[in-house]
């Protein structure tokens, strides 16, 4: 599968191999991750503002982990529950770019989100990853406890130029 003409939209139901993800794209392209620790509700709008001002390709990874899933994967129609989650975290990111008139592409990955977007960046080198800030408070520090925030991960591990966007003033 490969990103193809305005809002093309890309599901895996297999796990693809990173260096075939984005194997057909061809000019500049930035890779934007959507998922748990990037919290920023710009992300998406920035993205596609830098996409068309630097005419590039516009890749977004999801990178799936436990946060996607219901908690308790005894309960009865968990796996029902599960799909529809990623559907509609799918649909959220199409509709948000349903208007985008750049070339872009959906990719739902499972893995640890610093190294599945460091690994994508050696391989493809895009302009540059970016990633939302990684929510405050709390529920962040208990996230970046127990994951780390993808932003962290690349700043300190990725050979590519690194955008972090911060979350939205209240």
């Amino acid at each position: 599968m490969r990103p193809v003409g305005h809002g093309h939209w890309l599901r895996h139901r297999t796990q693809p191999a990173l260096g075939e993800l984005l194997a057909a794209h061809d000019g500049p392209c930035l890779i934007v991750a959507v998922g748990r620790g990037m919290h920023s509700s710009q992300v998406l709008p920035t993205s596609t503002d830098l996409a068309a001002r630097l005419r590039a390709q516009l890749h977004v990874i999801h990178v799936v982990d436990e946060a996607d899933y219901p908690v308790d994967p005894d309960g009865p129609g968990w796996e029902e529950r599960a799909a529809e989650e990623l559907q509609r975290r799918e649909r959220g990111v199409r509709d948000e770019l349903v208007s985008f008139a750049q070339p872009w592409s959906y990719h739902a990955v499972h893995g640890h989100p610093g190294a599945v977007l460091r690994d994508l960046g050696n391989v493809h080198q895009p302009l540059m990853l970016i990633v939302g800030a990684g929510a405050g408070g709390v529920g962040g520090l208990l996230e970046r406890a127990a994951f780390g925030f993808p932003s962290s991960s690349l700043l300190h591990h990725s050979d590519r130029p690194v955008l972090v966007v911060p979350r939205a003033a209240k």
